[in-house]
């Protein structure tokens, strides 16, 4: 029986996002006995980012700043290295976790020893995303693209299975968590999911990779050169049609 007590590490990485970092800090907060640590990594901000984590005096916030801008990525990775739990939970700082969230992704990974799960979620945009793929996602992430609701903030994924692939590719300008997504199913990664909405992921706002549709296209295409033998093998034929145009 896996013991998740105390023994999820959650990362977010900030970049001058203060007021809802709060929120998020405290969504965390309510997943209870799970939560080892929080860490923190500061992306170089010119708010004071630091000065509100030392305010809030939190003994399971570790905080980090990064010496220049290195963006999200780098700071996911560094994070990951620095945990001290054997699972990590990733939560951007402008999302947030509902009540029980880590509680359901647990006894959905104890049911079915998978090594990844994610949630459906809620938007700011009023759409909920629904999750309802498991086992190995590679074959609907090739046909669809990123099957994988809500970025970074949904899943919560064993730790030593992130390192084995060597975390994010921090040289992508954006679809950095499909990308992630296809390498570990490469590696036969087992994923679960909860069909419950766990999450409220923004999707509105220039300051997100997210809904930059230029840096978006960018990444795509980078993914697709990446992979694609791997597209053309599983005949995602309208999918890459709509990468190419």
């Amino acid at each position: 029986m896996i013991d998740f007590k105390k023994n999820i590490s959650v990362i977010i990485p900030v970049y001058n996002r203060t007021t809802p970092l709060l929120k998020a800090i405290e969504s965390v907060l309510l997943q209870g006995e799970l939560i080892k640590e929080i860490i923190v990594v500061d992306d170089a901000s010119s708010d004071d980012v630091g000065e509100t984590i030392r305010r809030l005096n939190l003994p399971k916030i570790r905080y980090f700043r990064n010496k220049k801008n290195k963006g999200a990525a780098y700071s996911r990775n560094f994070a990951s290295q620095k945990a001290l739990g054997e699972w990590i939970a990733f939560l951007d700082s402008d999302d947030f976790w509902y009540e029980n969230k880590l509680k359901l992704q647990c006894e959905a990974i104890i049911e079915t020893n998978a090594s990844v799960c994610y949630c459906s979620v809620d938007t700011s945009n009023g759409k909920s995303l629904i999750a309802k793929y498991s086992g190995d996602i590679l074959t609907p992430l090739l046909k669809y693209g990123n099957i994988v609701a809500g970025g970074f903030s949904s899943i919560l994924i064993k730790k030593k299975d992130f390192l084995a692939i060597d975390g994010i590719n921090e040289r992508l300008c954006s679809r950095q968590d499909y990308e992630m997504h296809i390498r570990l199913s490469i590696k036969k990664t087992t994923y679960t999911c909860v069909e419950k909405p766990l999450l409220f992921f923004k999707t509105i706002g220039n300051d997100r990779i997210t809904t930059n549709n230029r840096a978006r296209i960018r990444g795509l295409l980078l993914v697709y050169k990446l992979y694609k033998d791997f597209f053309i093998s599983t005949n995602s034929r309208k999918y890459i049609k709509d990468i190419e145009e």
